[in-house]
């Protein structure tokens, strides 16, 4: 008895194979990968409240976090700019 197409389908097992990936995972060295987030934060009223942007960023190699509040999305440009590429996180301000 031959067995159905559908049911050699179904019983199918992919292959094992190794997965190697290029660029993938933990930075080896501070800011060569940063993780940045924007979210919008309102009040209780919508309607009448005020809206911040809330921008977080995380280091990949060291796990570092910081987070910022601005009153506009595009206030934050100028400082990650600025942390990108010296890492200083004082200058953030």
């Amino acid at each position: 008895m031959d067995v159905c197409k559908a049911c050699a389908i179904a019983n199918a097992k992919q292959k094992n194979t190794q997965h190697k990936s290029q660029g993938q995972g933990k930075a080896s060295a501070f800011n060569e990968k940063v993780y940045s987030d924007l979210s919008y934060i309102y009040g209780p009223d919508q309607k009448h409240a005020q809206m911040y942007v809330w921008h977080l960023m995380v280091d990949s190699a060291t796990g570092l976090v910081t987070d910022r509040f601005y009153k506009t999305k595009i206030k934050f440009i100028d400082q990650h700019v600025s942390f990108s590429k010296n890492g200083n996180l004082m200058e953030m301000k």
